[in-house]
């Protein structure tokens, strides 16, 4: 089954974690090049949610697919691979964060002992 890209079907307009998570790298891979604006500081938190909620329309459009499942199912490996790099990027950030308010709650407890 094939269905022309100008016809998005009714059960793909909904939000894309893949787009959320990895933006302009989503945006890239599905050639969605409106997505790049993801890269434009000021703009990325914005083009973020934009490619959420629009990006399954324009990655329907910008490719041929073979079916709806063919592209759901091309979509959800977007959609862990983006959570996958956005997990990778930010754990670092997070366990410094952690390890330093543990350090500052023991200097604190040690002051009050």
């Amino acid at each position: 089954m094939f269905t022309p890209a100008d016809v998005v079907p009714e059960e793909i307009k909904r939000w894309n974690w893949g787009a959320f998570f990895g933006t302009w790298l989503w945006a890239i891979g599905n050639r969605v090049w409106v997505g790049l604006w993801a890269l434009v500081p000021g703009v990325s938190l914005i083009m973020t949610f934009v490619l959420a909620v629009k990006g399954n329309e324009w990655a329907w459009r910008s490719r041929r697919w073979d079916s709806v499942e063919h592209f759901r199912r091309v979509q959800r490996i977007w959609a862990w691979a983006g959570l996958a790099i956005l997990l990778t990027m930010q754990l670092p950030a997070h366990i410094e964060w952690i390890a330093a308010g543990t350090k500052l709650f023991w200097q604190w407890l040690a002051g009050h002992l």
